[in-house]
């Protein structure tokens, strides 16, 4: 069965989406890539990659045959981007490069991209548009909400869970048994022991709470 793949985004994480859809068309003959949709109207930075450049995502037709990838890091914008896009009724397809081991018993939403390295392990739940971006490890039973950016390098222990909209920096252990809530955000190379409520910014081993993080909505 033919992948149609296009991407709402046209910058830095977006070309490293691509980069991952180029593996899977070299792998696969029947995966073709559309091209990148600016979301409205962020700046671009495509670089070598501006031919592919389609306009803006309000003024692009979707067809019926093609699956949409999110290319956007910012949890916040990649929580609207899909609240959107899912009202005009597009496809989405979990990005995962072939690299990755995802347990059988694990489950994933929609719209996730999971970059090269990951490991997602027995029975751990990830729900939508969440971004795993490089060698990050999903310990069993971990679960992740919705929109979360995890960046390179972090672990995610047994039974530890992850609400919504959450930035974890990289380097950074969520240890066992810890429970952090939405729209948080950890600073690279934080140990996450306990946990923390929503809204807030932490930092250091134990991570501590520094700061608030600022709510955002549309």
């Amino acid at each position: 069965m033919s992948l149609c793949l296009t991407i709402v985004g046209n910058s830095g994480f977006a070309r490293e989406c691509h980069s991952i859809v180029r593996v899977l068309m070299a792998a696969d003959a029947s995966v073709t890539f559309r091209g990148f949709l600016s979301f409205e109207g962020y700046k671009a930075d495509l670089g070598e990659l501006s031919s592919f450049f389609l306009g803006t995502d309000d003024a692009y037709e979707f067809t019926p045959k093609e699956c949409v990838v999110i290319g956007i890091g910012d949890p916040f914008l990649r929580h609207k981007a899909y609240a959107k896009l899912k009202k005009r009724g597009v496809r989405f397809h979990n990005l995962v490069h072939p690299d990755v081991y995802v347990d059988s018993s694990a489950s994933l939403g929609d719209a996730n991209i999971l970059t090269s390295g990951c490991y997602v392990s027995c029975n751990c739940r990830l729900g939508n548009a969440n971004v795993l971006n490089g060698v990050v490890h999903l310990g069993h039973d971990a679960v992740l909400g919705n929109y979360n950016f995890v960046g390179p390098g972090v672990q995610i222990e047994g039974f530890a869970s992850v609400g919504d909209c959450n930035s974890i920096g990289t380097m950074s252990v969520l240890l066992p048994h810890s429970k952090i809530g939405s729209r948080n955000k950890i600073a690279p190379l934080s140990a996450v022991y306990k946990g923390c409520g929503d809204d807030a910014y932490m930092l250091g081993n134990p991570a501590l709470r520094v700061g608030q993080v600022r709510a955002q909505s549309f």
